[in-house]
């Protein structure tokens, strides 16, 4: 009965301030805000009069309407709003137009940056080949000294040859490079080659170069992606799919949405937006949209300067510098359907410059064009293309045209100005994608040089899957000008780690020619791999090679023969990399642009993977190293503990790392020697202490076993600590370890008074 009564007075207390506004009496309530099926936690005070209910335009902001001036409104009126009061839960639902609703942005999962790093150290690789024929003996000596540190690294390559002849060393390239991975910047100093555009020739030069160098940051997304809205009438799940893969999933609220900065295959695509409501309506939308590689996205810009001497005869001549010349190039994303382009290029004796722009014309893939007006010695002159690309998930089509005055020269021309330059040319590649009938890929070719006769040249081909692990191929060329027919077909099959194929062909007048190859790859840890192949023409005429490889963790050496009808000629190599790194010399089978050194802190015998291969075991001082890494990739670096004795315990068995290009870094792995041991605890009077009573050593919680046995991992010399009874009672305990420890100790009878 009094329950009832309390319920008859809450009803009452509640309906008092209707009956209030019935008389004409404004009424303050408190009430929570749901707006579209979202709540809003805090409470709202509104004011009823008579039907009305007022909502202060402030407190509707605030819940995500997109409502204009100070006041406040009757929404009960309001035909924008459909309002629904529960005076008995105090909730104020309203239902408004999509329209009113704020547009929430949703991001993908920005990929996580990890910063490049570099040690300090020197590197020297070695590659050897001699080539031993008749009375002929000769061969090189390619060497590259490297020292790197965070600071940049600097480097110098060259080659040394020998033989019948003088032997002569002949350098390559001397540079100092420097990387600003907050800013992706890149610093040369040395020889270097200049930056460009794809309608620009770059040169070789001695001097300076800074410019953007984004490879550096594989986090940043450089071009457009697209963008995909929808719209929720209430609280939702969202599903994207993407070529029918679901890329994303994220609940939403009521309102626009747009998801943004997802990455996706490059061309063109269908992105399905599939949005299911709480009692599991669904409404799907698909969106049709396309990503251009070759344009940058809104607000970014790419450039890149140099200055210096050209550089003459590369790979003849050591030290052939010639004019001053400065160069450079910006590319600015105007928006995300049009990149604009500009190129300068001066010297002691030409002068050019040149603007350009790829747009993307909706879902019609992209199109470029340029021009470059220039002078020299020849006289002034002018160059132009344009070309157009689609991309589509089974197919693809490019075509551009170039057209060059007889007097245009840029820089990278001057070295070979008694050669017509000037000229035209066209190009047509289209290919497909059929499934099980294969890929099928055509090509139109045609060269009218300012001198010389016109080359056209027509391509087709087709490869064809024959099984999971047999693949053909066919393909056909035909020289128009000069009426010849090339000919070719092969089938390869896929055995294990190594691969062969057969196949024949034939150009013009030509004999056909048959031909069979095998090749199984070197491991990467390290073993053999073998390259074998042999060809014959209907007149007897034969050649082939043959060429095995060995790779070991300290040098990779080979040797083989080579023979052309009746002459053949051996050859043998052997090539590694000596580096001085973390306070000691390595030996390795070689380097590439960025390597690595893994190191256990002095622990052997831990096999090491990476990007989990196993790419060795650690030697005795604990290292092992790995010789070839992509730079700037945040790679998986990982060691095996299950091996490793009782004793020893790793501080961390998995590592990403990424490394700066031309320089090495020392990835640490500790593993550390533990002293453990367990405790036999007995009370005053010899019995063991009860299991399931707590030791408290400072900090550090354990429980005791069975017969009082407490488990200490890693356990100082000496040990301290109270424990509590399960009864209640207490007491400490203090003990010393042995002078000579052990894995693992057992100390039995240690008193706990």
């Amino acid at each position: 009965m009094i329950r009832l009564l309390a319920l008859l007075l809450s009803w009452c207390a509640l309906l008092s301030p209707l009956v209030a506004s019935a008389q004409g009496a404004g009424t303050p309530l408190f009430v929570e805000l749901v707006v579209n099926g979202r709540a809003h936690p805090e409470l709202v005070e509104i004011e009823s009069i008579s039907d009305a209910l007022w909502v202060p335009n402030a407190a509707l902001m605030a819940a995500g309407i997109a409502i204009e001036g100070d006041g406040r409104t009757d929404v009960a009126h309001d035909s924008r709003f459909t309002a629904d009061y529960d005076p008995l839960g105090q909730r104020l639902s309203l239902t408004v137009a999509i329209t009113l609703l704020p547009i929430a942005h949703h991001a993908s999962v920005a990929t996580a940056r990890i910063i490049a790093e570099s040690g300090t150290g020197l590197a020297f690789s070695y590659d050897l080949n001699v080539q031993v024929g008749g009375s002929h003996v000769g061969g090189g000596l390619w060497t590259e000294q490297r020292w790197f540190s965070s600071g940049g690294s600097l480097s110098n390559n060259g080659v040394l040859r020998f033989g019948n002849g003088p032997t002569a060393y002949l350098r390559y390239d001397t540079h100092f490079r420097r990387v600003d991975a907050e800013r992706a910047l890149h610093l040369v100093a040395g020889d270097l080659i200049s930056g460009g555009l794809n309608w620009t020739r770059a040169y070789r030069m001695g001097g300076i170069q800074i410019g953007r160098a984004w490879r550096i940051r594989p986090d940043l997304i450089t071009m457009p992606l697209p963008r995909f809205a929808g719209e929720a009438a209430v609280p939702s799940a969202v599903d994207l799919f993407i070529d029918g893969q679901r890329q994303q999933q994220r609940a939403v609220d009521p309102g626009r949405f747009v998801i943004e900065d997802l990455p996706v295959v490059t061309g063109a695509g269908n992105a399905r937006i599939v949005t299911t409501d709480a009692v599991g309506r669904q409404i799907a939308t698909d969106i049709p949209f396309y990503v251009a590689p070759d344009l940058l996205a809104r607000g970014l810009t790419d450039f890149g300067l140099e200055t210096g001497l050209v550089r003459r005869r590369y790979g003849q001549s050591s030290f052939d510098y010639g004019m001053v010349a400065a160069s450079g190039f910006v590319r600015h994303g105007l928006n995300d359907r049009l990149t604009i382009e500009g190129h300068g290029e001066a010297s002691t004796r030409s002068a050019a410059a040149g603007i350009g722009a790829a747009w993307m014309p909706g879902l019609f893939g992209t199109v470029h064009a340029n021009v470059t007006l220039g002078r020299a010695d020849a006289g002034t002159g002018h160059l132009w293309s344009a070309g157009y690309s689609y991309i589509a998930r089974r197919w693809s089509l490019s075509a551009d045209h170039r057209r060059a005055s007889r007097d245009f020269r840029s820089i990278a021309d001057l070295d070979a100005r008694a050669l017509a330059v000037g000229g035209n040319s066209t190009r047509v590649f289209a290919s497909g994608n059929f499934e099980r009938w294969g890929n099928v890929g055509l090509g139109y070719l045609d060269v009218r040089p300012a001198q010389g006769p016109r080359a056209r040249l027509a391509t087709a081909s087709w490869s064809l899957p024959l099984g999971s692990r047999v693949a053909g191929f066919a393909g056909v060329d035909y020289d128009i000008d000069r009426r010849r027919l090339g000919l070719q077909v092969r089938v390869s099959m896929a055995l294990g780690g190594a691969s062969i194929s057969v196949g024949a062909r034939r150009a013009g007048r030509d004999r056909a020619q048959v031909h069979a190859e095998y090749g199984s790859a070197v491991p990467y840890a390290g073993g053999i791999g073998i390259n074998a192949g042999i060809a014959a023409d209907a007149g007897g005429f034969h050649q082939g090679q043959a060429t095995l490889t060995a790779r070991g963790q300290s040098a990779q050496a080979n040797a083989g023969v080579a023979f052309s009808g009746n002459r053949a000629i051996g050859l043998m190599g052997v090539s590694g990399s000596v580096i001085v790194m973390d306070g000691g010399v390595h030996l390795a089978n070689g380097t590439s642009s960025a390597f690595a050194l893994v190191s256990t802190e002095g622990v052997a015998g831990v096999p090491v993977r990476y990007e989990n291969q196993i790419v060795g075991v650690t030697n005795r001082r604990g290292h092992v190293f790995v010789p070839r890494v992509a730079p700037y990739h945040a790679a998986r670096y990982s060691i095996d503990p299950i091996g490793l004795d009782a004793d020893l315990s790793p501080s961390v068995v998995e590592r990403r790392v990424a490394i700066v290009e031309g320089s090495g870094a020392v990835i640490r792995m500790p593993i550390h020697r533990t002293a453990s041991v367990t405790l036999g605890l007995v009370d005053a009077q010899g019995s063991a202490i009860p299991a399931g009573s707590i030791a408290d050593l400072g900090g550090q919680v354990l429980s005791i076993g069975w017969d009082g046995v407490l488990f200490v991992g890693d356990a100082p010399a000496s040990l301290a600590f109270s424990v509590t009874r399960q009864d209640g009672g207490s007491c400490r305990v203090s003990v010393t370890m042995p002078e000579v420890r052990k894995g693992l100790d057992h100390i039995g009878g240690v008193p706990c008074v």
